[in-house]
């Protein structure tokens, strides 16, 4: 878990910002956007959407002293990095 929440627009922005570009984000209302993608990536992306899930780790911290080892993006980056790097993906 992470101390932060990220949302679809900033973990979009904060990815892009590792290769040095902007991320090409346009916002579209939902009934517009899931027209423009096959049926499937509309299904996926919707059940993501809708349940949202963001968890405090607070109860965690209290009663057990976690900590968190990464924040959000910290985790991707390194996950990302390590796939490319092992040329299991091409950017």
């Amino acid at each position: 878990m992470s101390p932060a929440a990220l949302t679809l627009w900033g973990f979009a922005a904060v990815a892009a910002s590792w290769f040095g570009r902007d991320a090409p984000v346009q916002f579209l209302p939902w009934g517009e956007w899931r027209h423009s993608v096959p049926e499937k990536d509309g299904q996926v992306t919707w059940g993501h959407i809708f349940r949202s899930p963001n968890c405090s780790i607070e109860k965690a911290k209290s009663r057990l002293g976690y900590q968190p080892r990464y924040r959000s993006a910290e985790a991707v980056r390194e996950a990302l990095f390590r796939l490319i790097e092992a040329g299991s993906l091409q950017v």
